[in-house]
């Protein structure tokens, strides 16, 4: 008695504290229904055979397509349902429709509902390829690819539907029926390759989904035969009309800013070109194509190569051909410059000449208007270009050595002869030695890179300095 006292205590509590469960005969009815193949109305619906919260209702009805949800429409009239996408069916496409959840009535009683359904919207028809690429077949570089369909497509939606793999840049034809297309790379298809092809959402022109596994592979040609290196030679310069020195030597035969040209036994693969050869120390410049049949290249120089250096080219294994064969082994091969650095040929000092340049010399002056001049002809083994004459003048000077009390020469005169390889300064306010006094000058001609040029990357290799005692 105690018991069943405390139970009917409780069951207040229950009602209170839970929401209540009717077990009456709720049930729905779905269209379309589980049996359903094909689908065509507007939209699937779910009739309820009560008034149920209707928000409940919505969250619990799903429409996906390809693994994702789709974004509804939802319309009631009385208690049934009705959804369709926003953005309106896709003909031929399969769509899973289900609603399952906890239904909420008007009373606050709940019931579950659970139904699933998948379906192809449209009419028993479909949109399919009637001509597509045989599998595994053997495609020609220059082979266009078919793809024949039963219903009208368009160019935009076919090239954003076909993945080809190694990507291409493809170029399209479309038959005057909108049903046939035909594809090629812009290129050619490359050899020794094989590709496969996918249709991924493609839509016909009249709004079906392409239906069936539409995928392949083709593969191109195969070739083995490993590209050789030629020669490594001479080229005169960049232009069309160079000239090719096939049978010099690269060493000690190329000079100021010439090319260096590559001669290959097949046609090669520019990128790998590009990335492939090496020259070190490294120099700036750029590769270039030099025939139509893709056998000749140059490497342009921007900058002159340097004298007596030693240069390493590098043609790594990774360059290949055409057809993806790449070069047996690294290949090496050393030069130098035909430069010479720029000499000294001989020198005149007060109008004494000398072929072997001195150390130390006695010269004479000249008188004019009253000061004492001394005149030096400097002659050097290369022309010096326009542009690079003011800069020699200003790296020959003349300078008091002994004793300090002596006039410090002052640059009256340059000239340059016609040739423009002999230049000749006068200074003035010399100061003559005495039978007392001996005075010296120091004539220096700065070398190095940053000194005496020719303005063309030939320069003195070291500096010079030559101790003039003048005469009494």
């Amino acid at each position: 008695m105690k018991i069943s006292k405390s139970f009917n205590l409780l069951i207040p509590f229950l009602f209170l504290s839970c929401n209540f469960v009717d077990f009456g005969c709720d049930e729905i009815s779905c269209e379309p229904s589980g049996n359903s193949t094909f689908f065509n109305q507007e939209y699937v619906s779910v009739a309820f055979s009560c008034n149920v919260d209707r928000f409940v209702a919505e969250q619990s009805l799903k429409v996906q397509s390809n693994r994702q949800s789709v974004e509804l429409e939802f319309i009631w009239d009385k208690n049934t349902l009705y959804a369709k996408p926003e953005t309106g069916w896709v003909n031929g496409r399969t769509y899973n429709f289900s609603i399952n959840g906890t239904m909420i009535k008007s009373n606050g009683s709940q019931f579950s509902v659970n139904h699933k359904n998948s379906f192809i919207y449209g009419a028993d028809d479909s949109f399919f390829l009637i001509e597509k690429p045989v599998q595994n077949a053997l495609v020609l570089e220059k082979d266009w690819l078919k793809f024949e369909f039963n219903r009208e497509v368009s160019y935009t939606k076919f090239s954003d539907a076909l993945k080809i793999t190694p990507s291409v840049k493809l170029v399209y034809k479309i038959s005057e029926d909108n049903k046939s297309v035909y594809v090629k790379p812009e290129s050619d298809w490359q050899i020794n390759t094989l590709y496969t092809w996918q249709l991924e959402n493609l839509i016909s022109n009249d709004n079906w989904e392409l239906s069936g596994v539409n995928e392949g592979a083709f593969s191109t040609k195969k070739d083995i035969e490993k590209p050789e290196l030629l020669t490594i030679c001479p080229v005169s310069d960049s232009s069309d009309s160079a000239i090719w020195f096939e049978n010099t030597c690269l060493d000690k035969n190329i000079s100021g800013k010439e090319c260096i040209g590559f001669i290959f036994s097949r046609k090669m693969d520019f990128s790998s070109i590009k990335s492939g050869i090496s020259i070190t120390p490294g120099i700036n410049g750029y590769f270039s194509s030099c025939s139509d049949d893709g056998t000749k290249y140059i490497f342009v120089p921007q900058e002159n190569y340097e004298i007596a250096t030693k240069y390493l080219i590098t043609l790594s294994s990774s360059v290949k051909d055409s057809a993806g064969n790449s070069l047996f082994e690294d290949i090496k091969q050393e030069f130098y410059s035909g430069d010479s650095f720029l000499k000294l040929s001989s020198i005149s000092i007060g109008g004494a000449e000398y072929s072997d340049i001195p150390k130390e010399v006695t010269a004479d002056t000249k008188n004019v208007d009253d000061t004492e001049t001394l005149t030096v002809a400097l002659t050097f083994s290369k022309p010096i270009e326009i542009n690079s004459r003011y800069s020699v003048v200003n790296r020959v000077s003349l300078n008091l050595n002994f004793p300090m009390t002596s006039n410090s020469p002052v640059l009256l005169s340059t000239k340059w002869d016609s040739s423009n390889s002999v230049l000749t300064l006068t200074w003035g306010n010399i100061t003559k030695s005495t039978t007392e006094n001996s005075t010296y000058y120091d004539l220096r001609l700065t070398g190095g890179k940053s000194g005496i040029s020719t303005g063309n990357g030939i320069y003195m290799e070291e500096s010079l300095c030559v101790h003039i005692e003048i005469s009494s």
